[in-house]
């Protein structure tokens, strides 16, 4: 089974959830669930339905064959300083230097705003591409085939351990780092992410501390 429950009297406005009976009783495991109603989106965007199939401007990075970080585990916000983190900022670049005719939602949110966001620790990017717009779904895909695909060692979800991909969500579905071998789930939470995508980043992803930023595969065993 799964909910959102609303918690009184925390810095959280509300956390989503997932229960799983197994032989040693109920299994409960934390799911982002984002408060999007305030997100505006730019008041023009590139493109429409029916444009041609997008043609990446530039070559997304190969994940190479290097030591591989670990799969970045669920680091939900626990606090409010909302600056954008340089490798959220570097994501953001690369994407958009591959497809720029495709818009960004922006990083950083006020912490006024809604409720638990990583955008309101500069660690999460919303990529305006929108599932009506064929040639901008058709990106989010090839984006996603780059992220999850395996390098040439076979190891799978090469780039988004490289980058320190936490969890994205689109089209009514979360796909989890900490849950990866389950794919893409149904999402709980009220915003269903069709007119953009969310990408969130662990701590050490978003401060550019892995290995696709300077080299050294994080062990989040042992990382702070």
């Amino acid at each position: 089974m799964n909910g959102v429950v609303t918690c009184r009297g925390s810095s959280y406005a509300y956390m989503g959830f997932e229960a799983r009976w197994t032989s040693g009783g109920w299994r409960v495991i934390e799911v982002p669930t984002l408060d999007d109603a305030a997100q505006t989106p730019p008041s023009t965007r590139p493109g429409g339905p029916g444009a041609a199939m997008p043609q990446a401007a530039a070559a997304l990075p190969s994940p190479g064959t290097g030591p591989l970080d670990d799969l970045a585990p669920y680091q939900p916000q626990t606090t409010c300083s909302p600056a954008a983190r340089p490798g959220v900022v570097g994501f953001r670049n690369l994407v958009l230097a591959a497809y720029p005719a495709t818009a960004s939602w922006g990083i950083s949110r006020d912490c006024s705003i809604g409720g638990t966001s990583e955008h309101k620790e500069g660690r999460a990017w919303d990529w305006g591409v929108a599932v009506s717009d064929h040639s901008e779904h058709v990106a989010s895909h090839q984006v996603f085939d780059w992220l999850f695909g395996a390098d040439p060692r076979g190891r799978r979800f090469a780039m988004a351990r490289r980058l320190g991909v936490m969890y994205i969500i689109h089209n009514g579905h979360i796909w989890g780092s900490y849950r990866a071998a389950e794919g893409w789930r149904r999402y709980v939470g009220a915003n269903p992410h069709t007119d953009h995508t969310h990408f969130s980043f662990s701590w050490a992803g978003a401060r550019q501390q892995t290995s696709y930023w300077d080299g050294t595969p994080v062990d989040y065993g042992r990382a702070g």
